[in-house]
């Protein structure tokens, strides 16, 4: 609380002990808990935005307790050969791969133009992850993903009402 210490006219000394966790008596022998001038821990939070990336990236699987993974989804697992071949993904190899980091969220992105509307990787990703907690989206143009403070995803699309979730 810097506020608090300035209030106090603390030194900066002081106001590292504190910060440091320590309490810390004043010249008159007043006692500063350290409690009293930090807030409480945020638990820090994982989001995770892979551009052109093939199932289970070793950069990505390494990661543990992903809160979110935007993964791209350019192939379908019938054209898994070619997903390979260039290093792209499936919407099942994205699945896997989120599955491998731990994400509780993944954002399905980047597909191919041969894929025409995006139930069908999202229809993939689901049959993918039906045994599993994951939860899965869709990113469209514009939607936004808003990743709060409990860890809790909100996938918001604007339409003519406004943002939607």
């Amino acid at each position: 609380n810097r506020l608090k210490a300035a209030e106090l006219r603390l030194t900066t000394e002081q106001q590292t002990e504190l910060g440091q966790g320590r309490d810390v008596t004043l010249s008159d022998g007043e006692m500063l808990h350290a409690a009293d001038f930090r807030e409480a821990s945020v638990h820090p939070r994982r989001f995770i935005v892979s551009g052109d990336t093939a199932e289970q990236a070793t950069g990505i699987t390494a990661l543990e307790s992903v809160d979110v993974l935007v993964h791209e989804s350019t192939f379908l697992e019938d054209t898994a050969d070619h997903a390979l071949e260039h290093l792209h993904s499936t919407a099942s190899g994205a699945v896997r791969t989120a599955l491998a980091c731990g994400a509780n969220h993944l954002v399905l992105t980047h597909f191919s133009a041969r894929i025409k509307h995006g139930d069908v990787p999202l229809d993939e990703a689901l049959r993918a992850a039906s045994a599993s907690p994951l939860n899965i989206s869709l990113a469209n143009d514009g939607a936004r993903i808003q990743l709060h403070p409990d860890g809790h995803v909100t996938h918001l699309v604007w339409s003519e009402d406004g943002w939607t979730s």
